[in-house]
This record gives C-alpha cells, structure tokens and sequence, in this order.
C-alpha cells in the first residue's frame, strides 16, 4: 500500500509542476477518464477487475485510481456534498478492449458475464460489428460503458 500511495504523491507532484509550468511544456498533457460515484470505493472494485488493475488510493478517502500501464488514469471520486450529482449519460464513456482473438463474439459474452457477476448489467446483448465485437453495460452505478474484442485492423490503433 505504501508503493501505491507513493506512486500517487509522485502523479499528483507531477500534476502541480505540470499546471505551474504548463506553457512551457505542452507536450506533457495527459488524457484520463474522471468518473463521479456514489460509493465510489465500490465501484474502483469494480473497474479494478474490469481493467485488470490495482486500486490506488486518491486525494482522500472518496477519492480512488485505477492506473493501466498502457495509459489510462481512471479517477473515481464522490462529488462534493454541495453539488448537484453529476448526469449520466453514453456521451462520454470508458472504453475497455481486448487483444483481438479467433472467436471474438464467444470471448466477448463470457467477459460480460464475468463483469455482471461482479454487479455490471449487460444494456445492449454482444454483437459483431465491422470493427469486433461489442457489448454495451452499465457498471453498479448505471454508469455505460462500451468493452470490445476489435479485428486485428483496429487491434493496432
């Protein structure tokens, strides 16, 4: 837990030095993926075994990270208690692929309903596109998100 924590004290130093210098560095702008939650401890569970990541721990104790190597940093935080909670929406959302496969459809179905026995809801069955298989969910808190297994064309963007 003390790596996690440290590695997060590293990101958020790096993030004031970025915002103290920012017109001399833009090349450094990072993209990631704010998610505003409920109970957002469970629901970092929850993409933590999406994504296949550790939980690291935020700015406070409704405040959590789930880093993926490949460069996703996705925040979850409870808003602030004199905000109006944020609305949800297919807009803006997360996300997550696999490595394309032989059978894509068939891996796909079973990797959602490894998401809805940890309490995700399928909202539009798997399906072959012309890109790969999708599925559209909902996370535990009716959050949509897209998972996909892409063909070996789009596997490389």
């Amino acid at each position: 837990m003390k790596a996690r924590n440290e590695h997060f004290l590293l990101e958020v130093l790096y993030y004031i030095n970025f915002k103290a210098t920012w017109q001399f560095c833009m090349s450094q702008i990072h993209v990631g993926y704010v998610l505003a939650s409920k109970c957002p401890s469970s629901l970092a569970e929850f993409y933590s075994f999406a994504i296949g990541e550790e939980i690291l721990s935020g700015v406070n104790d409704e405040h959590f990270c789930v880093f993926h190597p490949a460069g996703l940093k996705l925040q979850i935080y409870r808003p602030s208690r004199k905000h109006t909670f944020p609305i949800r929406g297919k807009a803006s959302a997360l996300c997550i692929w696999r490595e394309t496969c032989d059978n894509p459809l068939e891996v796909l179905v079973e990797w959602a309903s490894s998401l809805v026995s940890k309490g995700g809801n399928i909202v539009e069955e798997p399906r072959m596109e012309s890109f790969g298989a999708e599925a559209w969910m909902e996370d535990p808190e009716g959050n949509y998100f897209l998972i996909c297994i892409p063909t070996s064309k789009w596997s490389s963007l």
